[in-house]
Protein backbone atom coordinates (compact mmCIF):
# COMPACT_ATOMS: atom_id res chain seq x y z
CA UNK A 1 0.00 0.00 0.00
CA UNK A 2 0.97 3.62 -0.16
CA UNK A 3 -0.37 7.08 -0.86
CA UNK A 4 -0.65 8.82 -4.19
CA UNK A 5 0.48 12.40 -4.66
CA UNK A 6 -3.20 13.35 -4.86
CA UNK A 7 -3.84 11.56 -1.53
CA UNK A 8 -1.10 13.68 0.05
CA UNK A 9 -2.45 16.90 -1.48
CA UNK A 10 -5.99 16.21 -0.23
CA UNK A 11 -4.73 15.27 3.26
CA UNK A 12 -2.63 18.46 3.31
CA UNK A 13 -5.65 20.55 2.38
CA UNK A 14 -7.58 18.95 5.21
CA UNK A 15 -4.83 19.69 7.74
CA UNK A 16 -4.11 23.30 6.75
CA UNK A 17 -7.74 24.14 6.01
CA UNK A 18 -6.95 25.64 2.61
CA UNK A 19 -7.09 24.43 -0.96
CA UNK A 20 -3.79 23.73 -2.68
CA UNK A 21 -3.38 24.52 -6.36
CA UNK A 22 -2.13 21.63 -8.44
CA UNK A 23 -2.08 20.61 -12.07
CA UNK A 24 -2.70 17.07 -13.30
CA UNK A 25 -0.41 16.01 -16.11
CA UNK A 26 0.87 12.90 -17.81
CA UNK A 27 3.71 10.93 -16.29
CA UNK A 28 7.09 12.16 -17.49
CA UNK A 29 9.51 9.97 -19.45
CA UNK A 30 11.43 7.84 -16.98
CA UNK A 31 8.92 8.22 -14.12
CA UNK A 32 7.92 4.85 -12.64
CA UNK A 33 4.26 3.86 -12.91
CA UNK A 34 4.26 3.01 -9.18
CA UNK A 35 6.78 3.81 -6.47
CA UNK A 36 6.19 2.67 -2.89
CA UNK A 37 8.73 2.74 -0.08
CA UNK A 38 9.35 -0.43 1.89
CA UNK A 39 10.18 -0.06 5.57
CA UNK A 40 10.72 -3.78 6.24
CA UNK A 41 14.53 -3.42 6.64
CA UNK A 42 14.10 -0.62 9.19
CA UNK A 43 11.62 -2.77 11.07
CA UNK A 44 13.83 -5.87 10.96
CA UNK A 45 17.23 -4.27 11.53
CA UNK A 46 16.34 -1.36 13.80
CA UNK A 47 13.08 -2.38 15.43
CA UNK A 48 11.57 0.83 14.03
CA UNK A 49 7.82 1.14 13.60
CA UNK A 50 5.98 4.02 12.01
CA UNK A 51 4.19 6.18 14.55
CA UNK A 52 1.47 7.17 12.11
CA UNK A 53 -0.26 5.29 9.31
CA UNK A 54 -2.79 7.84 8.08
CA UNK A 55 -1.51 10.60 5.77
CA UNK A 56 -3.55 13.25 7.59
CA UNK A 57 -1.88 12.34 10.91
CA UNK A 58 1.58 12.34 9.32
CA UNK A 59 1.03 15.76 7.72
CA UNK A 60 -0.56 17.22 10.85
CA UNK A 61 2.44 16.15 12.93
CA UNK A 62 4.87 17.75 10.46
CA UNK A 63 2.71 20.88 10.13
CA UNK A 64 2.48 21.33 13.91
CA UNK A 65 6.27 20.92 14.21
CA UNK A 66 6.85 23.47 11.47
CA UNK A 67 4.48 26.00 13.05
CA UNK A 68 6.23 25.68 16.45
CA UNK A 69 9.62 26.49 14.95
CA UNK A 70 8.26 29.13 12.60
CA UNK A 71 6.93 30.99 15.65
CA UNK A 72 10.46 30.99 17.13
CA UNK A 73 11.81 32.68 13.97
CA UNK A 74 14.80 30.34 13.82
Amino acid sequence: DGFSVLDVIKASEEVVGESIKYKMSARRDGDPAVLVADSSKAITNLGWLAGYQDPSCIIKSAWDWHKRFEDLKL
